[in-house]
């Protein structure tokens, strides 16, 4: 018999989603009622009808991204209109004051990514076609932004927003030698720029200037030529010194610690001294934060991994937070990602496995809203600039793949016909009618 999830991936085309917006005395939300799924090949008088019945919660799927949005906007207009001094003072607000959007991304991030985005997209369509990037196209990319350093040489936002195109553009090449584009020179420009990046953060000193942004940014560039793990962790300390709540602080780290380049024991020392730095914030979630991306990276991490450090860490972020950002990045990570990796390992891999059924209580315990876009990010074949793209494909396809795991989780209730219900606040498990 064709399994549930089966069923339901044979009918993904077929699921009606219904969107409901609220008032304003009420959280926006969208509700997947009573859809009934069926075999067609298996349909008879006595064939099996399931009726699912989802009742939960779902935010305007474009809501956040139309923020992100906004902010990118706004930077590729001061860029457009070449008002760099205008640029770099709404940086610096931006970045003094923290401000994020509801999903927990940078503004400060947001903006320069737009501002630098015209100068990156001429690169890549260059590589696109296949056009030679030792000439005209190479040198006009940074053309532009060399003039905004002799303009303003001591502003370190604008130094920043030159580094992080040179950064950009050094990926993009690299991205092309490894695709073989078949033109030699790529590699030698991919680090031409790259070292025009690490030069240019390495005049900024993020600590005294306050700024979290460019603290990543130095952190970013600078780890991955850091000669041993301590020099990670150095630099680590003053973007987290700076910004302690920002969880994608502390999963940069976990993506940093290669255990290719280092021995697999840093990472999880590095793991237990951030949840011991971070424990107001997260209690032990720390641990979480640092090694949920690298047991999805190596298999080398999830044989150090202390799996019950790890669940505590995940009850500790939803006791301390109860925030739904989290709760859907957390269960999407641990059943889409975490689950599904194969290490190659029997160990491993069932450390893996037992992690993923541990973190789907969250969806019994805290779960009350689903955050499509947070699920698309979880999924693979989605990296961040293809959700920024296609907001409306990839809404679909995380929302499709949230229902996915929580109708699995509550496959014995809904066979039953019982519909089960979402509610806050927080509950002990689900209403079921």
């Amino acid at each position: 018999m064709m399994t549930l999830a089966g069923r339901i991936r044979r009918n993904l085309p077929h699921l009606g989603f219904v969107f409901r917006k609220s008032n304003q005395a009420d959280a926006p939300d969208a509700v997947l009622q009573d859809i009934a799924l069926s075999d067609s090949s298996q349909m008879s008088s006595s064939s099996e009808h399931l009726s699912l019945a989802l009742d939960i919660d779902c935010p305007e799927p474009l809501g956040d991204h139309d923020l992100c949005r906004a902010y990118e906007e706004e930077g590729r207009a001061f860029a457009r209109q070449e008002d760099w001094a205008g640029l770099a003072t709404r940086m610096a607000d931006l970045d003094r004051d923290r401000i994020q959007t509801p999903s927990g991304k940078s503004a400060v991030a947001l903006l320069a990514l737009g501002a630098r985005s015209d100068t990156v997209a001429a690169v890549y369509e260059a590589l696109a076609r296949n056009i030679r990037l030792s000439g005209a196209v190479m040198t006009q990319g940074t053309h532009g932004l060399s003039v905004v350093l002799k303009a303003f040489p001591q502003n370190p936002y604008a130094i920043a927003l030159v580094a992080a195109t040179h950064d950009d553009i050094a990926q993009a090449l690299r991205v092309a030698v490894e695709y073989e584009f078949g033109q030699a020179d790529l590699e030698t420009a991919a680090s031409t720029h790259a070292d025009k990046a690490v030069e240019l953060v390495s005049r900024l000193n993020p600590a005294q200037l306050d700024a979290p942004f460019i603290a990543a940014l130095c952190f970013n560039i600078l780890a991955e030529r850091a000669k041993g793990a301590e020099d990670i962790l150095a630099l680590h300390e003053t973007w987290h010194d700076l910004d302690p709540r920002d969880p994608d602080c502390l999963r940069a780290l976990g993506r940093q610690m290669d255990p290719v380049r280092f021995d697999v024991t840093f990472l999880d020392r590095a793991a237990r001294q951030i949840a011991g730095q971070t424990c107001d914030v997260w209690g032990a979630g720390g641990y979480v934060w640092v090694m949920m991306d690298a047991v999805v990276l190596w298999p080398e991490a999830a044989e150090v991994l202390d799996s019950r450090l790890f669940k505590d860490g995940i009850s500790d972020i939803m006791r301390l937070t109860s925030d739904q950002y989290h709760a859907n990045t957390l269960l999407a990570y641990c059943t889409t990602r975490i689950e599904r990796r194969k290490t190659g390992s029997e160990t491993a891999d069932l450390i893996l496995f037992d992690l993923a059924q541990s973190a789907r209580q969250i969806a019994r315990k805290h779960l009350t809203e689903v955050h499509p876009l947070v699920w698309a990010e979880a999924l693979n074949e989605f990296d961040p600039t293809t959700i920024r793209l296609q907001p409306d494909r990839a809404s679909a396809a995380g929302y499709a793949e949230a229902l996915l795991v929580l109708s699995a989780l509550f496959r014995n209730d809904l066979r039953n016909g019982k519909p089960v219900l979402f509610s806050r606040p927080t509950f002990d498990h689900p209403a079921l009618a």
